[in-house]
């Protein structure tokens, strides 16, 4: 699949200290699946390598006030999150992982989001359209829960949908399978993050090769 770096982006989530360090309070939960999926240093790779192919970036990190007053009445996994006193604004648990820091400012950090969807509670759809983006391609945390939220309404408001599959996680091998299987096809397509920076590069190489062409013919 080839893509253009100026009209692809990648929006990613949940690298976070409560979800990706052992200090933090859901980390329990997923731990097990980041470290065999090698989840957080494949992550930063593919951050890293797109920042300097030219891919822009988002980052939606989750954020609450310490009451949780944006929650109103939430059952679920946000219920769960408020019980366990995570992701407080102005508290270590919010806070980027230390791997991600040195990349911040190579990317476009957004306000934080208040539930699960990027798109929900952010101006992510304005800066997108901003910034001329066609394709979106989705990673991080987690897998069935965020990353699904944020490709089902990429796909609703017009965008091209990828889901980077080996950098996304949850909190088991069956419910990453059931995402991967059944619900990211029917969204667009399903790419390793390999497989993604391969396209950008065949892109890239294409605009390049008839140029050198036009000047050798000269």
């Amino acid at each position: 699949m080839r893509m253009d770096p100026k009209t692809t982006a990648i929006v990613f989530q949940g690298l976070q200290v409560e979800f990706c360090s052992p200090e933090g309070k859901l980390y329990p939960l997923i731990a097990e699946q980041l470290a065999s999926r090698r989840l957080v240093a494949t992550l930063i790779d593919l951050l890293k390598e797109a920042i300097t192919l030219g891919v822009r970036v988002y980052f939606v990190p989750i954020q609450f006030t310490p009451d949780y007053r944006e929650m109103r009445q939430a059952e679920g996994i946000l219920d769960d999150i408020r019980r366990a006193r995570a992701f407080q604004k102005g508290t270590r648990g919010a806070e980027p992982i230390e791997e991600l820091r040195p990349l911040l400012g190579d990317m476009q950090v957004l306000k934080a989001k208040r539930g699960l969807c990027a798109f929900g509670s952010t101006d992510l759809h304005e800066r997108l359209s901003r910034d001329g983006i066609e394709t979106v391609a989705v990673c991080g945390l987690l897998t069935n829960i965020c990353v699904e939220a944020t490709a089902r309404s990429a796909y609703d408001l017009g965008y091209r949908v990828v889901t980077l599959a080996d950098v996304t996680a949850t909190k088991s091998t069956e419910e990453q399978t059931a995402s991967e299987r059944f619900v990211f096809p029917l969204l667009g397509r399903v790419m390793t993050s390999i497989e993604f920076l391969d396209g950008i590069r065949r892109a890239e190489e294409n605009v390049i090769a008839p140029a050198s062409s036009d000047e050798h013919t000269n």
